[in-house]
């Protein structure tokens, strides 16, 4: 920024410059600011970028020391900034100063996907196929039972009736997201060995 009068900016109740947030979140945040005494007339503008800070674009009707900064469900990083000027130079962008950038970043829920649901055959086992990524998540599945490990994304499954596996993810920003699977038990299917359709009872037809 152009060197002059320092222009403060913070975040209302947050300590820092930037607040992490989880698609979905629907708190708004109140931006304030001041400039140093130097001015006579300061014209107060609140600007925002969403690309990390190359190119800003004026708020419409943010013209005073506070802005109040309104959901947004997109992820990215938001960043916003006071400009200030004094009064007779507000038409002249390179005489405005700015504070330091304040940040809103969206973080993306983690991806889960617990897979197909599956058939299997009595005493069979099966694998199931999860899959998570996302900004180092944790995971894992639930209920335990009949699982080889509820910490991987691939347990060996061993029930013996039908049960819905549930897979749950978190990031480390605290963003959630699950999915889950379900799993049939079946008998398992008698084929004869031979074909003997001489009216015994036995293996008289296909079916």
């Amino acid at each position: 920024r152009p060197c002059g009068p320092v222009i403060n900016s913070a975040i209302q109740g947050v300590s820092g410059d930037t607040v992490d947030v989880c698609v979905g979140n629907t708190d708004s945040y109140t931006f304030t600011g001041n400039a140093s005494a130097a001015y006579l007339m300061p014209v107060y503008q609140w600007q925002a970028s969403v690309d990390t800070g190359k190119t800003w674009i004026d708020i419409a009707g943010a013209r005073s020391t506070s802005y109040l900064r309104q959901p947004v469900s997109t992820p990215g990083i938001y960043l916003y900034r006071l400009a200030v000027t004094e009064q007779n130079s507000a038409g002249i962008p390179s005489c405005r100063i700015s504070s330091r950038n304040l940040a809103i970043h969206i973080h993306a829920n983690p991806y889960v996907f617990a897979g197909p649901d599956r058939v299997m055959f009595t005493g069979d086992t099966i694998q199931l196929n999860g899959i998570i990524t996302g900004e180092s998540p944790i995971f894992y599945w639930d209920p335990p039972t009949y699982l080889s490990d509820i910490n991987i994304p691939g347990p060996v499954a061993t029930p013996d009736d039908v049960i819905t596996y549930n897979l749950y993810a978190e990031s480390v920003f605290g963003c959630k997201n699950e999915d889950a699977v379900t799993i049939k038990v079946v008998a398992g299917i008698f084929v004869p060995s031979a074909f003997t359709p001489n009216n015994d009872g036995k293996n008289d037809t296909w079916q």
